[in-house]
């Protein structure tokens, strides 16, 4: 077999070292708050006197940063530590930390004497997950939150519940996936998995459970709800024992006490499906801005609960879209601020959002508005979400699509014409090369051929046949005895006679000087019948110019 060639082996061995002094980059996953320390170890040594443990935060807050330095000498090995408020010596070159979200980063072991090469390098991603504290009160809004501290390109993060489908809202915005799980019941309980999942393989999952109390006697609790014509709404209690008797009252969020209470409206539907004295729901759709406030409910004329339900609603000036103007202005209005809250525009690109515009209201703020100012907005700008947020839980999303003009005709053709208007020029370019062509070949020698010609072998260029025809009548003056008639006969018609001076070489055929007067003399060639052998084979006329009798021109011999 055939040696490799020298330059290939060392290119492999030269990768080889390549990969040896700049190892792979080896991922793990923790979750913040979990009480075991995490540790990271170090790689087989070498022959280096000292060693380095780098650090560069996820958060970019900062750069990269020594967290210590490892001396060797005679008597062992000695620590410098840079910054070491979260970290601490393991075992030997090791190093353990606190399970902390803003320690999500790359860590980078290195030896620093006598040469430098890093030995190992290790990304630690953390996870914080933000899940109700308590359970969850029947009929209340669950809202998980999970954040990575950074999420890779190939990597997909996503809540998942294995068992029935559960009606819920989902949001991924920086690194953290969203949902909310809209009025729960009995069977919403259960687990809920934040995963981590790479090509669909699952690498990293962190679970928690949802519970949820089947009672809801004095338990207030806040539902946020879009208010469009689409939206609907159910307010749910659940009695331990048969209600004979249940009423709904409605009033403002305003109002902390229940004396302007006031009977629901007849539009909102008690007792709806379901009711069976025990489960109490109170069915609201659509949803309108103008219905948030407080609902109370009375079980045999005694207080039970109080439901709050705050509206969100997004409106667009002008309405629809964009017709005409160039400006669009985004507004999100939120109907009450019992406790502070953030909200937000999203640009949504799928179920991912961008933040474009955020603002933290204030508990009983009066200006409840967040508005967008939109310049031109793009075919990319035209699905959009407002979030209300209270610290890191999503509680709410109202989504707005806008409708641009859709292009002109003009505009649709401006593609199809240009791809169509080079193959057709190409077209039309091969076609009239062609037609050229042969007309080239067809008026016999090229013009560039004919257009010199020896004065030693020719006086005369480019003759051209007209026609044959029978018997031209010459007129008196073309005659020279005027008793002598032409008889009838074959005649050869030319055209197109170009004279050549004597003596003056070849000359371009194109060029006529104008002042040069010539003399012609009709020259017209007969096949005589056997009768007429005896007769002249040419007729001479008087000195002419070049005539020309009904569009043909007569073969003829200049005369000087």
């Amino acid at each position: 077999m055939k040696a490799a060639p020298l330059w290939i082996l060392l290119s492999i061995v030269g990768y080889c070292l390549k990969l040896a002094a700049d190892p792979l980059i080896m991922t793990k996953y923790f979750l913040s708050g979990e009480p075991v320390w995490i540790t990271l170890q170090y790689p087989d040594l070498t022959n280096g006197t000292e060693f380095s443990w780098e650090w560069t935060s996820h958060s970019g807050m900062t750069q990269q940063t020594q967290i210590a330095k490892i001396t060797l000498s005679d008597h062992g090995y000695s620590w410098t530590w840079g910054k070491r408020a979260s970290f601490k010596q393991g075992q030997n070159y090791g190093i353990q930390m606190e399970p902390k979200f803003a320690n999500g980063g790359l860590y980078i072991f290195s030896q620093m004497k006598p040469t430098r090469s890093i030995l190992a390098q290790t990304e630690l991603i953390a996870v914080r997950v933000v899940a109700p504290q308590s359970d969850s009160v029947i009929g209340s809004d669950a809202s998980f939150s999970c954040e990575a501290s950074r999420l890779p390109d190939s990597v997909t993060l996503q809540w998942e519940k294995k068992e029935n489908h559960i009606p819920n809202t989902t949001l991924l915005y920086i690194n953290t996936a969203h949902i909310i799980i809209h009025s729960v019941d009995m069977q919403s309980s259960g687990e809920y998995h934040c995963t981590f999942r790479k090509n669909g393989r699952l690498i990293y999952d962190v679970m928690k459970m949802l519970k949820v109390n089947q009672y809801s006697y004095s338990k207030p609790y806040t539902l946020y709800r879009e208010a469009s014509n689409s939206s609907k709404v159910t307010l749910i209690n659940q009695h331990y024992e048969r209600a004979s008797k249940a009423r709904w009252y409605w009033r403002p969020a305003s109002h902390t006490t229940a004396k302007n209470k006031q009977p629901v409206s007849a539009r909102m539907i008690f007792p709806s499906q379901g009711f069976d004295g025990y489960y109490i729901p109170l069915h609201i759709s659509p949803v309108t801005y103008e219905e948030s406030g407080m609902y109370d409910l009375y079980i045999n004329d005694y207080f039970y609960n109080t439901i709050t339900l705050v509206t969100l609603e997004v409106t667009l000036d002008p309405p629809g879209g964009l017709f005409g103007n160039k400006t669009l202005v985004l507004t999100c209005e939120v109907s009450e601020t019992t406790n502070s809250l953030t909200l937000a525009w999203l640009r949504m690109e799928g179920n991912r959002g961008v933040l474009e515009k955020q603002e933290a209201l204030n508990e009983n703020q009066l200006d409840r508005k967040l508005r967008l100012t939109l310049s031109s907005p793009s075919r990319d700008q035209t699905h959009w979400a407002c979030v209300i947020f209270r610290g890191r839980s999503l509680r709410a999303k109202a989504s707005l699509q806008i409708s641009l003009p859709a292009p002109s005709a003009s505009q649709n053709n401006i593609i199809p014409m240009v791809a169509a208007v080079g193959p057709l020029s190409a077209v039309f370019l091969v076609v009239a090369l062609v037609l050229f062509y042969k007309r080239r070949q067809a008026a016999g020698v090229s013009p560039e051929a004919a257009e010199y010609v020896s004065e030693s072998k020719a006086k005369y260029s480019s003759v051209l046949s007209l026609q044959e025809c029978k018997s031209i009548p010459l007129s008196p003056r073309e005659v020279q005895n005027d008793s002598e008639l032409v008889p009838a006969q074959t005649e050869n018609i030319y055209s197109n006679v170009i004279y050549l001076p004597e003596d003056t070489g070849p000359i371009r055929t194109s060029v006529v000087d104008e002042n040069q007067e010539l003399q012609y003399a009709a020259l017209v060639l007969r096949s005589l019948s056997s009768q007429d052998s005896a007769s002249p084979a040419s007729t001479m006329v008087e000195p002419s110019h070049a005539e020309q009798t009904n569009d043909m021109v007569i073969y003829s011999d200049p005369r000087i």
